[in-house]
């Protein structure tokens, strides 16, 4: 069993388009969702323990961006553990 995602920590993305893998930081998992943002619609809810909202890093021009609702999984448009060496 893997461990429950947690705000802050590092996951691999893997995006939706073209599913190359992109590293991504945690920024809100069910336990961690802000009431009022979920509300007022500014914040997507999640269903269960293993969905996240991530910001995904980007090497490129465009910069980083947000991802919301993001199942874990390993094919595109989920996200995953790194990889220990």
């Amino acid at each position: 069993m893997s461990p429950k995602p947690t705000i802050g920590r590092i996951v691999i993305y893997r995006a939706r388009t073209r599913g190359y893998p992109l590293p991504a930081v945690v920024t809100a998992t069910r336990d961690t969702l802000d009431p009022i943002g979920l509300e007022l619609g500014d914040v997507p809810p999640l269903d269960d323990d293993t969905t996240v909202h991530l910001h995904v890093l980007t090497p490129g021009a465009k910069g980083s961006y947000t991802e919301h609702a993001i199942p874990q999984g390993d094919g595109p448009g989920t996200w995953s553990w790194p990889e220990r060496a």
